[in-house]
């Protein structure tokens, strides 16, 4: 910029009295040299708080060289907004913001490309109406409204059936108890049962493929009853396992057969000359029978806590002896209650498997006996009970009987 006016500055001048035909003071030369430098310290303040600043806001073709003769401070060399970089204040080409005429210049484009676009679409309305209603197509806002109207019909009638379906409840029970929790209840066969649905008559059949045991009263079919109920009676057992009964004699033991009543003395034939021998003497009376059957109770008692794989018996069977399927009559109790599952175990002759086994549940002090069939055994035959691998820590003083019959 070669010329700066302002013609609104005024210099300021103070006239100060000196001796006549003498030389200033020096507090005179003092003072104006102050007030010179006062002034110019205003002159600087104001061009570097006010005019400076309005020179950084005006565009570069004025500043710091004049490319273009400004007429006045118009939007040719103002800024618009330096902290904006979108399009309308900054330009990305030449990489600095855009002046207030650069702003204007980029929303008249933007208009000019919107009024555009507006009258491409006016003249493709225009010829969309002018092919419809040289096709007779003015029709279809009609059918628009016809559709519009049916949809809603249609809606109101689903509000409806929506509704009076709501209002319909139905309740499903299981075993006589209300289940809420669902709204679809599955039916669905099993092992032995059948179902059957006949949706024309909405019934539902569920029916047995089991055959039910026939039963006999000695051989004869018993068939006025479904369920054969059997007790046991005085001195008669019954046992059930695998689908068999059992039927023994449980009375007492036999005793040895009585010897008969000897038979009377015979009379004393007449003395003879001499003679001095005795009458006969009268018959014995027979033997009673000797009883081969009874009850054979096996007891075990192991006092205390167990030990690991603990032998609580092992004795040799002298008897024909049946242990029966089911253990009835079997008990096994303990003092203390166990603090885990412990379960004993009955073998015979050594074998792997057992044939019969009592277990202790949890916090129980009652053992409960699982046996499959009868055991058999002969004199000479080895019983065994044994402990579980890892012994109880809380189980003591077990006791197990074990009931048998003695065959023989």
């Amino acid at each position: 910029m070669s010329n700066l006016n302002v013609p609104t500055v005024e210099l300021v001048s103070t006239l100060r009295a000196a001796p006549f035909n003498g030389n200033a003071s020096s507090q005179d030369y003092n003072d104006s040299w102050t007030e010179s430098l006062a002034d110019l310290a205003s002159v600087t303040g104001f061009l570097n708080d006010i005019i400076i600043p309005m020179l950084n806001g005006l565009s570069s073709t004025i500043q710091p060289t004049l490319t273009v003769v400004p007429n006045g401070l118009e939007g040719r060399f103002i800024f618009s907004d330096t902290t904006d970089t979108s399009q309308i204040f900054f330009d990305a080409l030449d990489n600095q913001p855009n002046t207030i005429a650069d702003s204007f210049r980029v929303i008249n484009g933007i208009i000019q490309a919107v009024q555009t676009t507006i009258g491409n679409l006016n003249v493709e309305v225009t010829a969309l109406q002018a092919a419809l209603s040289s096709t007779s197509q003015n029709d279809i806002a009609q059918a628009l409204q016809n559709f519009a109207a049916d949809l809603e019909s249609l809606t109101a009638q689903v509000a409806a059936n929506t509704a009076a379906i709501a209002a319909i409840s139905i309740a499903f029970l299981h075993g006589g108890v209300a289940n809420d929790i669902q709204n679809l209840l599955d039916i669905r066969g099993g092992t032995g049962i059948t179902v059957t649905n006949t949706p024309a008559s909405g019934i539902l059949t569920i029916a047995s493929t089991l055959t039910l045991p026939s039963f006999e009263t000695e051989t004869v079919p018993n068939s006025t009853q479904t369920l054969l109920n059997l007790h046991g009676g005085t001195d008669i057992g019954i046992a059930e396992g695998s689908g068999t009964v059992t039927i023994s004699y449980i009375g007492p033991t036999g005793g040895g057969g009585s010897t008969g009543p000897t038979g009377p003395t015979g009379p004393t034939g007449p003395t003879g000359p001499g003679s001095t021998a005795p009458g006969p003497t009268g018959p014995t009376g027979p033997t009673g029978p000797t009883a081969t059957t009874g009850p054979f109770d096996v007891p075990v008692f192991a006092p205390g806590l167990g030990s690991n794989n603990q032998k609580l018996l092992r004795i040799t069977i002298a008897r024909n002896v049946t242990f029966p399927a089911g253990a009835t009559g079997s008990y096994a109790t303990a003092s203390a209650p166990a603090a885990a599952t412990a379960t004993f175990s009955f073998h015979q002759n050594g074998a792997t498997g057992a044939f019969a086994i009592t277990t202790f549940p949890t916090s129980g002090d009652t053992g409960a006996f699982t046996q499959a069939s009868d055991a058999n055994f002969t004199p000479g035959d080895l019983l065994e009970v044994d402990g579980p691998a890892t012994a109880d820590t809380t189980l003591a003083d077990v006791g197990i009987t074990l009931w048998g019959t003695r065959t023989s």
